[in-house]
């Protein structure tokens, strides 16, 4: 799969997960998508299976990340 294939649905899942977690916070959209993609390549270079899931959970799990890392900020 490649990352035209995968970039819609990295950028869906981010945009639902973003105004979930803080709907305020529009850059963490973009950090996502960011994350996303660092993921790919190095999935790539690894030569490991790309699947929509994983990624759909991945940006899931690093928007609550950000968030939590958001508010601890002191």
């Amino acid at each position: 799969m490649s990352w035209e294939e995968l970039f819609p649905i990295v950028s869906e899942q981010s945009c639902s997960t973003a105004i979930r977690y803080d709907p305020r916070r529009k850059d963490k959209i973009q950090e996502l998508i960011c994350q996303s993609y660092v993921k790919y390549q190095n999935d790539v270079t690894r030569g490991k299976e790309i699947k929509k899931q994983d990624y759909k959970c991945f940006v899931t799990r690093r928007a609550k990340q950000v968030n939590i890392t958001a508010y601890n900020i002191n």
